[in-house]
Order: C-alpha cells, then sequence, then structure tokens
C-alpha cells in the first residue's frame, strides 16, 4: 500500500508542475525552455564580478594577504554588476518571460530550429566565455606578481580607475535618460494618439541629452569599461619590469598588448553586430531613423552633423 500511496503520490506533484508549467506558457516543455529561450543575459552582469573576485581570493588564499590591484579591479567590476543588474532588473529582464527585443525578431528572421542553435552555441556558450575572458587581465595581474614582494597600488591605478567611473557614470546616465523617456513614452500612448504627440515621442526614439552626440552612448561606455579593466594588465606588467630593473622600449607594441586584450577586442567585435542589428530593428519601425543615423554618430560621442528634421508620424512604436 505505501508504494501505491508513493506512486500516487508523485503522480499528484507531475500534474501539479504540469499545471504550473503551462500556466507559464511551458507548454512545448523544458527542452524549448532551454534550448530556444536565451537565458544568459540575465546573467552578463553578475558572472564577471564572480570571476574577478574568484582571482582575488585565490591569489589571497596563495599569498595570505589581499592584492590591492587585484582587490580594486573587482570592487570596479561589483559596481558594475550591481548598476547593471538594478537597470536590467527594473526593466523586466528577470521577469518569467523577459528577454532582449531583439531575439523575437531574430528568430521570425531566421526560424525556430536556427535560433536555437544560435541560442545554444552564441548567446549561451561562445557570451559565457567572453564574460570569463574579460575578467582575464586580473588573472594577467596574477600571474605577472612576483610574491617576495609587496603589492603596492601606484598613480596609474588611480587614473584606470578615475576612467572606469568615468565611463560607468556615462553608462549610468545614458541608461536613465533611455529608461525615462521609454517609460513616459509607452505610458503617453496609452491615454494620446500617437499623432498627437511632438518631439521624440512622435518620433519613437530618443535624440536628446547624450543621444544627441551618440546613437548608442550606453554601448560606448560599456566597452570602455572592459578597455579600462584591460589597463589593469599593463599597469601590472609594467610594476614587474619596474621592479626587476628591467629597461621597458615604450616604443616596442609588446609593451602595449598582452594576450588579455582578446576580451575588449571580441567585446567590441561582438558591439558593432550587435549596434548594426539594434539599428536595421530600429530603422525598419521608425521611420525618421535614417535621418538620425544620417546626423548622429554611431558610437563615439561627437558632434551632430546636421540639425534633426521637425518629427513626422511614426510607424507603430
Amino acid at each position: 500500500m505505501s508504494c501505491l500511496s508513493s506512486l500516487a503520490t508523485t503522480a499528484k506533484w507531475v500534474r501539479i508542475c504540469k499545471w504550473r508549467w503551462t500556466e507559464r506558457g511551458g507548454e512545448r516543455g523544458l527542452m524549448h525552455w532551454l534550448f530556444f529561450f536565451p537565458r544568459l543575459d540575465r546573467a552578463w552582469s553578475i558572472l564577471p564580478a564572480i570571476h574577478a573576485w574568484h582571482y582575488c581570493y585565490h591569489d589571497y588564499l596563495n599569498r595570505g594577504a589581499v592584492h590591492p590591484r587585484l582587490f580594486l579591479a573587482a570592487f570596479l567590476i561589483t559596481l558594475w554588476g550591481w548598476r547593471l543588474t538594478l537597470n536590467f532588473a527594473r526593466k523586466g529582464g528577470y521577469s518569467w518571460g523577459g528577454q532582449d527585443y531583439r531575439y523575437p525578431y531574430i528568430k521570425a528572421k531566421i526560424g525556430p530550429v536556427a535560433m536555437g542553435f544560435l541560442n545554444l552555441f552564441v548567446i549561451n556558450i561562445f557570451q559565457n566565455a567572453l564574460l570569463a575572458l574579460l575578467t582575464t587581465p586580473l588573472w594577467f595581474t596574477l600571474l605577472t606578481y612576483i610574491p617576495e614582494w609587496e603589492a603596492k597600488l601606484n598613480w596609474m591605478d588611480l587614473g584606470i580607475s578615475v576612467l572606469f567611473l568615468s565611463f560607468l557614470l556615462i553608462e549610468g546616465i545614458a541608461d536613465e535618460q533611455q529608461y525615462k523617456f521609454q517609460t513616459e513614452k509607452h505610458a503617453l500612448l496609452k491615454h494620446v494618439p500617437r499623432d498627437q504627440l511632438t518631439g521624440d515621442y512622435r518620433r519613437g526614439f530618443l535624440t536628446t541629452g547624450l543621444f544627441r552626440y551618440s546613437r548608442h552612448a550606453n554601448f560606448c561606455a560599456e566597452m570602455g569599461i572592459w578597455w579600462t579593466v584591460y589597463l589593469f594588465s599593463l599597469n601590472s606588467m609594467w610594476t614587474l619590469y619596474r621592479d626587476i630593473e628591467e629597461p621597458m622600449n615604450m616604443l616596442d607594441p609588446r609593451s602595449y598588448i598582452n594576450w588579455t586584450i582578446c576580451g575588449p577586442v571580441v567585446l567590441t567585435m561582438l558591439f558593432q553586430g550587435s549596434t548594426w542589428l539594434t539599428e536595421t530593428i530600429s530603422a525598419e519601425k521608425y521611420p525618421e531613423y535614417a535621418s538620425y543615423m544620417a546626423s548622429v554618430s554611431r558610437i563615439i560621442p561627437w558632434k551632430p552633423r546636421s540639425p534633426l528634421p521637425p518629427s513626422k508620424e511614426t510607424k507603430e512604436a
């Protein structure tokens, strides 16, 4: 009887779990959720900080002391991750069905099967490896340190920190401006017909603030942040040469390039494709976006080439 009771209980819980899964839109099964639904976006702002603190703690276990440069870098990366996580959360990124708005567009273009492979190999596996690669300058710092000597911060660490925080501030301002605009736009569209709106609300996209000088100011800042992290590896290499009293040829490219540059280089290349996709969607959705592209710099903030024409009626926002 106990065996039959256990089977009955198990069957009951299976039915309950199946109902709950169906209620959440999972009727196509767990494999659909794993294979076709991108999930790494939710970890993008979290994994780099975990990698960074791993290097810091690993060095502490080996030497019995905290390496100030590793601690500083891990702290800065944590600030970046904390801000990005909060921004992602307030946009609904951690809700059950939350996902990047570009994924449904890609799926419609290439089909569900190709999207499944893209999700598995590019969005999940490739980007997961990229997140680990972005923090390898800290590993380089760990490898170039001589345990017998005291680790110290120097003026370049201060400069790197100021540069990092500057990019972080720019990214935060850009995200805040974009979030405020999109929130207000969608709130207005619930009560006011689109043809009665004016300015950017009628265009459908933001052209003021930082976005008057860069179409993707947040992308620019994100790339700048990880190029700044790469500078920690250069500072460690230069510190090592100075400590061992080995002359450095500052005209030699090897003084500025090491293998950890792969992280920011790959990220920069990834953002080129991401920017192209984002602008393709925007140009299809908003007729005036072409004029915006002709007037404003793509990524690097710069003086606008020409004033934007008055807004006209746009397609569905």
